[in-house]
């Protein structure tokens, strides 16, 4: 197998573990200054190199390719409605937006912990409640358009400057021609 299935791999795993790449440390030989991550990720195009951060892996920022204005704005339009059912607490409307294998991975979660009792996606997100790391405090932090998306073989990870002045990563997925969340809440970039 060739090095960029690997790289998919891990990038399925660390998404299907509710984890965001992105976060880590530079190795010893690595140029901290902003300029160096610019030139060492140089195919990195438009805002996503925003978000490339000095001395990390980066691979968030570096995934697949820079999605088009289009889908861009598709993705924009579903996480702010997303974050508005969110920042209220509208666990059934907060689900309607989250990919189908995402909504049954979190159920499933949910209907193990609490010996069967949970058995919707709402139920779920009510369970493990707005400050568990599930639903994270649902502070609706997106002001504006997302201001990146990357995305390859029907994954993609949304990045925006957030209106608290951090920068902020949501991952998605494609079903049935159209972008859905795949996690329950936002990641801050050094999370």
């Amino acid at each position: 197998m060739g090095r960029g299935w690997r790289r998919k791999a891990l990038l399925i795993a660390l998404t299907g573990a509710m984890i965001l790449p992105g976060c880590g440390g530079g190795d010893a030989t690595t140029d901290d200054s902003a300029a160096a991550a610019k030139v060492r990720y140089h195919w990195v195009k438009g805002a996503a190199r925003e978000f490339l951060v000095p001395g990390a892996d980066n691979v968030t920022q570096a995934y697949g390719r820079e999605a088009s204005v289009g889908e861009r704005e598709q993705a924009s339009k579903l996480i702010h409605a997303w974050m508005s059912a969110r920042a209220v607490t509208d666990w059934k409307r907060d689900c309607e937006y989250f990919s189908h294998s995402y909504a049954r991975r979190l159920t499933a979660d949910a209907h193990s912990v609490t010996g069967g009792r949970v058995k919707t996606c709402a139920q779920a997100l009510a369970h493990f409640g707005p400050i568990a790391a599930a639903s994270g405090n649902c502070k609706n932090t997106l002001d504006g358009p997302i201001d990146s998306l990357r995305i390859e073989s029907g994954l993609g990870f949304a990045q925006y400057h957030g209106s608290d002045h951090k920068d902020y990563v949501i991952s998605m997925q494609k079903e049935d021609g159209k972008w859905a969340v795949s996690n329950a809440r936002p990641f801050g970039r050094f999370e």
